[in-house]
């Protein structure tokens, strides 16, 4: 009979092992938070080394929605209450306060950005907010300086993006970029040039999103929100272009600027062209020019309740185009390419 005893208890064994579930693996908790150095002259890349304040000033609890896009930050509440060192009630104050900041994912550190004066920003390696974030920006916004190489954009940071979409707060907001297959039209008025470009839109977000629309608005008052081309030679033979733009007059108030029909909306995953012309450009000659743009919306008093709808929001923020060279022959229409910086 001893001869069945070891098979016996093999098998109540098992049976018992097998009423053993495994234990489920706990979800890991995201946490993002953006510390101030506790030595604001300690400068060094080395994340691990820098000493970090206490209590952060701004976490993932103060963050509505992220637009990845843009890399503007949506609030849920006022900007100055965060950085009340830097505002007296809701006025910047000046000079403005240098230091760096570290931001955490997980209570580690991931990311180096800074607050620097606009004089002092240049073409910035990191994430950087100057006056023109802090001032420009509606009161419950957040964004970076654009930074000149986006190639190697430095405020992206893939463990930042993911804790973001961990905690649903990541939005993909818009894709920008020229037309370089339409390239840039020339058509003489007046003795100077009007010019005629296009830029491609696509709304990689989850949500409907209205953009701003130079053929809702007129392309004169879309200038006034954005930038116009301005051209810089290459060729050390032909010249800069001078340009005389008159000023727009009465552009909307900042009260208007809600008003969706400056707008057109744009489905979740479509994409479209927008047209702009611009007129008043003169001596023109023939060689290769530089040039960049950049595509805004209505920043001013365009706070979070004024953008979320409740089938969409407005878009809003700030996005730098790359540079683009482009070579003039006197023709109708000139050649563009994308510059290696």
């Amino acid at each position: 009979m001893k001869i069945f005893k070891f098979p016996f208890y093999i098998i109540i064994l098992l049976l018992f092992t097998s009423c053993i579930k495994p234990p489920i693996p706990q979800p890991v908790e995201n946490t993002i938070a953006y510390y101030f150095l506790q030595n604001p002259e300690q400068h060094t890349n080395h994340l691990d080394s820098l000493l970090l304040c206490e209590d952060p000033w701004l976490t993932h609890d103060d963050i509505e929605l992220y637009d990845w896009s843009s890399h503007t930050i949506h609030l849920n509440k006022n900007k100055y209450e965060l950085l009340d060192e830097y505002f007296s009630g809701d006025t910047l104050i000046y000079p403005l306060k240098e230091q760096a900041f570290v931001i955490c994912v997980n209570d580690s550190a991931v990311q180096k950005g800074s607050i620097t004066p606009f004089f002092r920003a240049g073409s910035p390696d990191h994430p950087c907010i100057t006056e023109i974030e802090l001032r420009l920006f509606p009161k419950d916004q957040l964004s970076y300086f654009y930074p000149l190489n986006y190639e190697n954009d430095k405020r992206n940071n893939d463990k930042l993006k993911k804790a973001l979409e961990n905690l649903e707060l990541l939005h993909q907001g818009l894709e920008v970029e020229l037309d370089k297959v339409y390239g840039i039209h020339f058509k003489d008025v007046n003795g100077t040039k009007s010019i005629s470009y296009q830029i491609k839109v696509k709304n990689n977000d989850e949500n409907d999103l209205y953009i701003l629309d130079p053929e809702k608005i007129g392309s004169d008052l879309f200038r006034h929100y954005n930038n116009t081309i301005h051209f810089e030679a290459l060729d050390g033979q032909s010249d800069a272009t001078c340009s005389d733009y008159p000023a727009v007059d009465n552009p909307p108030d900042s009260s208007q600027h809600a008003n969706l029909n400056m707008y057109q909306c744009l489905a979740s995953g479509d994409s479209c062209s927008l047209k702009i012309n611009v007129d008043h450009y003169s001596n023109f000659q023939n060689g290769r020019y530089a040039f960049y743009l950049w595509y805004c919306s209505p920043l001013e008093a365009m706070d979070h309740s004024k953008i979320i709808l409740e089938d969409a929001r407005i878009w809003t923020g700030w996005m730098w185009l790359p540079y683009y060279e482009m070579t003039y022959t006197g023709d109708s229409i000139a050649q563009v390419i994308e510059m290696e910086l």
